[in-house]
């Protein structure tokens, strides 16, 4: 009988460097699932608060029209505000969502805060109202301008002016609405009246 070589032992080191690439590839796929479904769950929640977003500009809007004879007025028990705030306005922050309306919990599990602001320069006064030797004067659509001022509040087509009391003015609609894990959405959206 011959006798057989004496082993080396180089199947060992093998078969561990394959079972630990193995175990590497399977922690990775189990993170990659991980991201997919975090980033699934995002989107998903993101579509949820567009659409409570979406219902509660609706709701300021038919706010709007069903109050349009009352709105030289404040009313913060609603959110409405009768003329633009001085100066930038950071609505990231809490505070400033003080006086604001808000909305129902809806299916969802979202609420929406609401803020209506009317673009005029002076609160609580009629448009084209004289206050203090100052005009109140409203934005309107730029192209419908007679006499204008540029505006630090909205776009370049809208204009401060002043216009007879049949032209539509524009009405700054703010929507925060926070839904679950504490996710928040903040859109600003310009109707006209």
């Amino acid at each position: 009988m011959k006798l057989n070589k004496k082993q080396h032992g180089i199947a060992l080191p093998i078969s561990l460097f394959v079972l630990f690439g193995v175990l590497l590839a399977a922690l990775l796929l189990m993170r990659s699932g991980d991201v997919s479904v975090t980033v699934a769950g995002n989107v998903g929640i993101k579509v949820q608060l567009s659409g409570s977003n979406d219902q509660a500009i609706a709701y300021a809007l038919k706010w709007v029209q069903d109050n349009k004879v009352d709105l030289k007025n404040d009313n913060y028990s609603n959110g409405y505000f009768s003329a633009s705030p001085v100066g930038y306005v950071d609505y990231t922050s809490n505070v400033n969502w003080n006086n604001a309306k808000q909305l129902n919990k809806d299916d969802m599990g979202n609420i929406s805060y609401i803020k209506i602001i009317r673009l005029c320069n002076i609160p609580n006064a009629e448009r084209n109202q004289i206050v203090g030797g100052i005009n109140n004067v409203c934005m309107t659509d730029g192209a419908n301008s007679v006499t204008s001022d540029t505006s630090s509040v909205g776009y370049g087509a809208f204009k401060y002016t002043q216009e007879a009391a049949s032209s539509p003015i524009m009405y700054k609609v703010l929507v925060k609405t926070v839904g679950p894990k504490d996710a928040t959405m903040i859109s600003e959206s310009i109707i006209s009246i």
